[in-house]
């Protein structure tokens, strides 16, 4: 018999997790090369590539290179002040995360409300950041013949109440502008003061109507 040279195979490599390779040929001295799938990447350290070699294995004996998830910078220096996010879904602050984000009590979110970290190892938020913005309540005007001690509108911000001689404060003496935009308590008023009918007096009349 004819003795036959067969070429030496190294068989179809394993695909890394997350990732490929390229080449169709799998004989001694062929070559295959890693790839990572979109949004994640080969550690430095770990050898891209491999080589049939002449005991039938591959050079790199099997140990297949990571593919690891590309990282965001961390969301929190992402975000303007009173900002607040929550994970709802992967890995935080790796290819893929999404952050819900909304604002602190007495503050309205301005701009996107899902943050997502992409392949490119950036958070989709754009150049203007998600900020938040102060809730106001609107101006309370002055009670008639009464006055208010208070200028400002935003969450937080009190205004009190007081009424000028000969009246009587009615409805809410403090105010305060709450989380959901509107002012605490109940209208203030200022009513004039009520004496009351006066006592009869023996022998005499009382005129006057206005008690």
């Amino acid at each position: 018999l004819t003795p036959l040279c067969q070429a030496v195979s190294c068989g179809i490599p394993e695909s890394p997790g997350n990732g490929s390779f390229t080449g169709n040929e799998f004989t001694l001295d062929s070559k295959v090369v890693y790839e990572c799938h979109e949004g994640f990447k080969l550690e430095p350290s770990q050898q891209a590539t491999a080589v049939c070699q002449e005991d039938g294995l591959w050079s790199n004996k099997g140990k297949l290179p990571t593919c690891k998830p590309v990282p965001c910078p961390s969301i929190e220096t992402q975000l303007s002040e009173h900002v607040i996010w929550r994970l709802v879904s992967g890995s935080l602050n790796e290819y893929g995360a999404q952050v819900l984000l909304s604002c602190s009590p007495g503050y309205y979110l301005e701009g996107r409300r899902l943050a997502q970290c992409q392949a490119n190892g950036t958070w989709n938020i754009g150049d203007e950041r998600p900020g938040c913005r102060v809730i106001s309540c609107g101006s309370l005007s002055f009670p008639p013949n009464g006055n208010k001690i208070g200028t400002l509108t935003v969450y937080g911000a009190t205004a009190i109440f007081t009424c000028n001689t000969g009246y009587t404060l009615v409805g809410s003496h403090v105010r305060e502008c709450l989380a959901n935009g509107l002012w605490s308590g109940t209208e203030t008023r200022c009513l004039a003061g009520h004496c009351g009918s006066p006592d009869p007096i023996v022998n005499g009349l009382i005129s006057g109507d206005g008690f």
